[in-house]
């Protein structure tokens, strides 16, 4: 980014960046093989709670969202119209009660709603974001607390509550979906094998998510999906593993992974990447 002679236009100090990918919902729509074209835009966090959004290509800040209060701590594009972003202030240095503040921003309309508002502090802060390439899905990352997975639908619903020991987590790419007759409907299959669901670890949230909409995908708008999206993970024991979501539904199952040599007992696993 090259923003020259406008550094003094953004409204303070950036804390956090974040850049949108081309929409892999639509690539595959397109079979794979026709990418979708890259948003010139570039999103920053600032110290004073502001988020601006740079065009890349007249390199001038387009659009600037008064989304906190505080200083903006993470920063994750949803797709390429909306943003997430949360900050936290401490309320008490001795207890360590936290107030999270999570806020979804459409760069179309220039709306900014928060989300997940609790009435109490809470005893650990938010220390990360991790978006599914979609925008569908969002894993909220607490220190020394369970994670948390969101649908991020116009009304965001937490769907599940992980807790398990994760060192990392990463969302992988999604799976082209295979049409499967059965019966006078369509449906369609992953072919994953071993699924199981770890009842111990996953714990359900107090929202609809186990209704009857649970056994259909359903987009932000309203339309079934036709895929689900998966992030891996790896635990401080050094296994991997692999959480699948499809609408409201999460569920664990074990892919090949590499011959057990490939886990180190030497060290845990802290980063992880999808090409």
């Amino acid at each position: 980014i090259v923003l020259v002679g406008q550094l003094h236009l953004l409204s303070s100090t950036v804390t956090m960046l974040a850049v949108p990918s081309p929409s892999l919902t639509a690539t595959l729509a397109r079979g794979g093989n026709h990418p979708a074209v890259a948003v010139p835009l570039v999103a920053l966090g600032t110290q004073n709670g502001t988020v601006d959004v740079i065009d890349v290509s007249a390199n001038a800040v387009a659009a600037s969202f008064s989304a906190h209060n505080s200083t903006v701590r993470g920063l994750r594009w949803l797709g390429n119209s909306r943003l997430v972003s949360f900050s936290y202030t401490q309320v008490n240095e001795k207890t360590g009660g936290y107030v999270n503040k999570l806020v979804v921003t459409c760069v179309r309309s220039g709306l900014t709603r928060p989300f997940r508002i609790l009435q109490k502090p809470e005893r650990a802060p938010i220390r990360a974001l991790r978006a599914s390439s979609s925008g569908r899905y969002l894993l909220i990352l607490f220190r020394d607390a369970p994670v948390e997975v969101w649908a991020m639908t116009k009304a965001p619903i937490m769907l599940r509550s992980l807790a398990l020991p994760f060192t990392v987590l990463e969302w992988t790419l999604p799976t082209v979906p295979r049409p499967v007759q059965n019966g006078p409907s369509r449906q369609w299959s992953l072919s994953p094998k071993d699924r199981t669901v770890p009842v111990a670890a996953v714990t359900s949230s107090p929202t609809k998510a186990s209704s009857s909409t649970d056994s259909k995908g359903t987009s932000s708008d309203g339309s079934q999906d036709d895929f689900s999206e998966s992030f891996a993970f790896a635990l401080v024991n050094g296994a991997l593993g692999v959480f699948e979501v499809h609408g409201q539904r999460i569920r664990d199952f074990r892919p090949k992974w590499p011959s057990s040599s490939f886990v180190s007992s030497d060290g845990l696993i802290t980063a992880m990447s999808y090409r």
